[in-house]
C-alpha cells in the first residue's frame, strides 16, 4: 500500500507522488498538493503579484534577464502595453517587431520600445559611450 499526504490547501487525501520535494520540509515534501500549487502559480502569474518581488530582485541585482522577465510579467498582468509604432522612427509593427530597450537593467519596467535597427543604433551607442569611458 502507497502512502498518502493529506494536501493543506484543497484539505484532499492523496498519494505522496502527487506532492513535490521540499527538503526543508518534515517529510520532504510540499504541504500542497502539484494540482494546488499549479494553481496558485497561476494565479500569482495572471494578477501581477510576483511583479513587485521581481521590480525588487532586479533593483538588488540587475540582469537582463530578470528585466525582460519582470516586464513580460507586468505585460502579463496589464500594466504595460506595448506601442504599436517605434519610439525611434515611427515605423509601425506591420513593417518591423516592435523590441523593449532597457537603458537600466535595475528599472525594468522603465523601457523604450524600439524597431530592431533603431534598438541596435542605441545599443551601438551605449557601446561607444562605455568604451570612451573605460579609455578616459
Amino acid at each position: 500500500m502507497s502512502a498518502t499526504k493529506r494536501c493543506s490547501r484543497c484539505g484532499r487525501e492523496l498519494d505522496v507522488s502527487e506532492f513535490d520535494s521540499n527538503a526543508s520540509r518534515p517529510d520532504g515534501l510540499q504541504a500542497e498538493c502539484r494540482e494546488c500549487m499549479s494553481t496558485v502559480r497561476r494565479d500569482r502569474y495572471a494578477t501581477g503579484r510576483d511583479l513587485e518581488a521581481r521590480v525588487s530582485q532586479c533593483e538588488r541585482n540587475p540582469t537582463p534577464k530578470r528585466a525582460y522577465l519582470a516586464l513580460r510579467l507586468a505585460m502579463n498582468a496589464g500594466l504595460v502595453t506595448k506601442p504599436d509604432h517605434c519610439s525611434g522612427c515611427g515605423c509601425p509593427d506591420t513593417e518591423r517587431v516592435i523590441q523593449a530597450h532597457h537603458a537600466d537593467y535595475s528599472r525594468p519596467l522603465d523601457v523604450i520600445w524600439l524597431c530592431p535597427r533603431c534598438h541596435a543604433r542605441l545599443d551601438a551607442m551605449r557601446r561607444e559611450r562605455e568604451a570612451v569611458l573605460a579609455g578616459a
